[in-house]
């Protein structure tokens, strides 16, 4: 029966909340984010109205919990060895630039798309229709493709792009060695005996494979700007999260070259260090 009551605790919760965020966006005439293509992408509420933002924080939870709550645990499991075939189509997505090749506001034939992509058509059909089902891409009518506002981003959002591309091409197969990694290395720290070796077959660090591509050190720089602007990650938690006022006079070194770092701290010098592609380089650039 404790269950029970906790989803009955979670609907009324998804409601209360639920009316809090609605009634907020209708004072503030906002729309909400959408999947059509020229739909909405975040929801504009600013972290300084604290009524509606927590109201959104616990939204989330509470949707999460019904969901898995709802689907049980032995479907969640399987759901969730299911989750890495989401990074398989999202990793061919970004790599043939699939977005890229669908053409906005407008509609195109799988038959075309992979004439364009030099892709077989069975094996591209395959991977738009599995981006599908996270909402990447649409099928207005069988056979043709079109962009929802999913796929647009990654046709036209640099940063969201880079990321993306961060983790489907750079750090997916280092994820996915890990266990090999722990194995072959179990008691080691050392950055030359990681996932990320067995992944690219070298004995070279991340920072050092990194400086040897420039292609791949600019979607590193590129996806890190964009996580240090997310909710989650936004360097305004470190501004507001440490007591910098204890420290008095010093220096403070910003490796991300975001101002908000100094704002709050006017007493003290700051120094922009810019971002190190090897360890070397970082103690070369840094003047602490």
């Amino acid at each position: 029966m404790a269950a029970l009551t906790r989803i009955t605790e979670l609907a009324s919760e998804i409601a209360e909340n639920t009316k809090i965020i609605t009634e907020y966006l209708a004072a503030k005439n906002i729309e909400v984010p959408s999947f059509d293509e020229d739909g909405l992408t975040e929801l504009a509420i600013s972290p300084v109205d604290k009524g509606a933002s927590t109201a959104r924080s616990k939204l989330v939870a509470a949707t999460k919990e019904l969901h898995d709550l709802t689907v049980g645990p032995k479907e969640s499991l399987r759901h969730l060895a299911w989750n890495s075939v989401n990074s398989m189509s999202l990793h061919a997505i970004h790599h043939f630039k699939i977005a890229e090749a669908v053409p906005l506001h407008q509609e195109i034939s799988y038959l075309d798309l992979s004439k364009k992509l030099g892709l077989d058509i069975t094996n591209l059909r395959r991977l738009v229709r599995h981006g599908m089902t996270n909402h990447i891409f649409r099928e207005p009518h069988p056979g043709y493709v079109a962009h929802t506002s999913s796929s647009r981003l990654i046709a036209e959002d640099p940063q969201l792009n880079a990321w993306v591309g961060l983790f489907s091409n750079d750090l997916w197969r280092p994820m996915v060695h890990q266990v090999d990694a722990l194995t072959k290395w179990p008691n080691s720290h050392e950055p030359r005996e990681t996932a990320f070796q067995i992944a690219n077959n070298t004995s070279d660090t991340f920072f050092e494979i990194f400086a040897k591509s420039p292609e791949r050190l600019k979607r590193y720089g590129t996806a890190m700007a964009a996580n240090a602007a997310s909710e989650g990650y936004h360097v305004q938690h470190v501004v507001e999260g440490y007591p910098w006022k204890n420290i008095g006079e010093g220096t403070v070194v910003d490796v991300y070259r975001s101002p908000l770092f100094i704002r709050p701290n006017p007493n003290k010098h700051s120094s922009v260090v810019p971002k190190a592609t090897s360890p070397s380089q970082s103690q070369r650039n840094s003047p602490v």
